[in-house]
């Protein structure tokens, strides 16, 4: 596992008063990351039995009720997406809600129901597949899990992660014990849809 150095300005110093979610048309709240600056757009292929972790600050009080994920190209096998409470070094505690398993066979935009109320706090977005489909990603938040402690070439933390046989997602959470770095920020692939406020 790599050495993290915690930027903990970035998680203990937010600015408050801000709601974290993009206001839609007609009613419609878009999708957002909380806490996050998304930058940048790709896809990828997601690696079997590989449980990610994504780290997100909440900075405000808010109810999620969707958890979502797009699937770009379809993989035969199943997935299930999550949110966890995170301690101070970023590992999951508490599941904070499963929200139930989905197949990964088409391409789709995945919206699984959910009905949350996050408080101001560290958390972490969690998918698990056991096949590899290719989904859409964004980049943004490095600063939250910390740089490298040497700096170096590829400083900014890209994915947490634990290969794990696929399951229902554990409570507590299952440490990550692998951190991968480049020079862009952290992958986040999946998202959620504030409703409230």
């Amino acid at each position: 596992m790599s050495s993290r150095t915690r930027a903990s300005s970035a998680v203990d110093n937010v600015p408050e008063g801000r709601a974290d979610w993009v206001p839609g048309t007609a009613g419609n709240p878009n999708i957002s990351v909380p806490g996050v600056d998304l930058v940048t757009v790709s896809t990828a292929v997601m690696v079997a039995n590989r449980l990610y972790y994504e780290p997100v600050y909440v900075a405000t009080t808010i109810t999620l009720d969707r958890l979502i994920c797009e699937i770009t190209a379809g993989v035969a096998g199943n997935a299930r997406m999550g949110i966890y409470n995170a301690d101070r070094d970023w590992q999951p505690t508490s599941l904070v809600v499963d929200g139930g398993q989905f197949a990964t066979g088409v391409a789709a935009v995945i919206n699984l129901a959910i009905n949350v109320t996050l408080q101001p706090n560290r958390y972490l977005f969690a998918i698990h597949a056991d096949a590899g489909p290719t989904v859409r990603f964004t980049r943004g938040g490095a600063r939250y899990p910390g740089y490298g402690s040497s700096l170096g070439a590829t400083p900014f933390t890209t994915q947490l992660f634990i290969a794990l046989a696929y399951g229902p997602l554990a409570d507590p959470g299952i440490p990550w014990n692998t951190v991968t770095s480049t020079t862009t920020a952290t992958v986040h692939q999946v998202f959620c849809r504030v409703s409230v406020p």
